[in-house]
């Protein structure tokens, strides 16, 4: 009287027996079938009043099974067959399988994320590290090279002013001989009796005066002062323009911080107008009084 039945997937395999209520002509009848959900035809029965299916799948069946030759308007028997899917097989299973994978790939993603950004970072921080190296050895190649440049200059300076000192000596040694020498014809001019030796003697020393006027020698001195004190002499012009030639070459010999004879031979003058010309000069430079001419000098 059951108009259901539930089997499992192992129950896959069934037989469905079935008679009329008809005893007088039982093995006359004869009867259709079908499955819904197998098959829409009806079929035959051949002999035994029965049907075997095998290997249902999943799903919902409807058996449905009629008189075939008792007349018109048979009724039709319905049998509702549930073949239960297995666990495997159903909705919230799969979910399950799904979630599960979804799950682990999600971790593994992660992880591989995590792994792949562990080595950007490290190999961001090796690449930190190689900058920071290659960055320091930059710098230090630098400074070496500053420091070539700095001593190659200072070197070429030290010669420079070796030249300047040696050029300064050999003027002023030579002004003195000149000196000398010009004084001792000038005392030989005073005690000779001897007209024309006397006016040769005058002769020679108007040639020595001559000579102190020559502008080759303080050419010479001004340009190796000029390669020590780069353009020291055109700055000392440009802040005081009134200042004369001598007054320059005295600020010169300042900067060198030479003797008040070396600076009087090599000017050609006397100690006493040299000491005369410092004065002018604190006064053409606006020196206020007590101030340090050299220190003044030396800071232009």
């Amino acid at each position: 009287y059951a108009t259901s039945i539930d089997l499992n997937k192992s129950e896959n395999v069934i037989t469905i027996d079935f008679t009329a209520l008809s005893y007088s002509y039982s093995d006359k009848v004869q009867y259709e079938y079908r499955l819904l959900g197998f098959s829409d035809n009806w079929n035959k029965t051949m002999g035994k009043p029965s049907v075997t299916y095998t290997n249902l799948e999943s799903g919902k069946y409807n058996f449905q099974v009629r008189v075939k030759n008792m007349g018109k308007n048979q009724p039709i028997r319905n049998l509702q067959i549930n073949v239960l899917p297995p666990v495997y097989e159903t909705l919230w299973f799969r979910a399950l399988v799904y979630f599960v994978i979804g799950f682990i790939g999600f971790v593994l993603i992660r992880l591989l994320l995590k792994n792949t950004q562990g080595q950007r970072n490290i190999l961001k921080h090796k690449y930190e590290i190689e900058k920071l190296e290659s960055e320091k050895k930059r710098i230090e190649f630098d400074n070496e090279i500053k420091e070539t440049k700095k001593r190659f200059r200072q070197d070429e300076i030290n010669y420079k002013n070796a030249q300047l000192v040696s050029t300064t000596m050999l003027l002023t040694q030579k002004n003195k001989k000149m000196n000398q020498v010009k004084n001792r014809v000038s005392q030989i001019v005073k005690e000779t009796k001897n007209t024309d030796a006397k006016t040769k003697l005058k002769q020679i020393v108007e040639n020595i005066d001559t000579e102190f006027k020559v502008e080759e020698d303080w050419n010479t001195f001004e340009s190796h002062f000029n390669e020590v004190h780069a353009d020291y002499i055109k700055r000392l012009k440009e802040k005081y323009p009134d200042l004369s030639l001598t007054y320059l070459r005295l600020c010169a010999c300042l900067k060198l911080d030479l003797t008040t004879k070396d600076i009087a031979a090599l000017l050609n003058i006397s100690p006493r107008g040299v000491e005369k010309s410092r004065s002018r000069l604190r006064k053409k430079l606006s020196l206020p009084p007590g101030g340090n001419l050299l220190q003044f000098i030396a800071k232009i």
